[in-house]
């Protein structure tokens, strides 16, 4: 028996999987600054960075402000920047059922991992 046009039509169709989207509320200014920088592969850590922002204020005048972060290891990449916005989302989710937020937060590292979708094993562990 011969399908019909509508049947076969259907299953050439690929099915994409709909991932759910999380939103995450961040700290704007560290997004802004660039604090979390990418790994440049080769060369020497960094430990320094300096960010520039030039502002034009109203009637023309131009604005300018320099921060200098200095960290005494390695500046925070963008591994690190995962793992802030995974904190991130866990500190919403105790916000939104608690209704507060109280420090010390408590949380797993199980947790923050699976939140990264990374499997909990191992050196992740440390």
């Amino acid at each position: 028996m011969a399908r019909s046009n509508e049947t076969m039509q259907h299953s050439l169709i690929p099915l994409v999987k709909q991932v759910p989207q999380r939103v995450v509320r961040i700290e704007k200014n560290l997004n802004s600054l660039g604090f979390f920088s990418p790994l440049v592969r080769g060369k020497e850590k960094r430990r320094e960075k300096t960010v520039s922002v030039t502002r034009v204020l109203p009637g023309g005048a131009r604005a300018e402000a320099k921060a200098t972060i200095i960290s005494p290891r390695d500046l925070p990449n963008t591994s690190d920047l995962d793992k802030y916005l995974a904190f991130q989302m866990i500190v919403a989710d105790i916000k939104r059922r608690s209704g507060s937020i109280v420090n010390p937060v408590g949380f797993t590292t199980y947790h923050l991992l699976k939140l990264l979708g990374v499997k909990p094993v191992g050196k992740r562990y440390i």
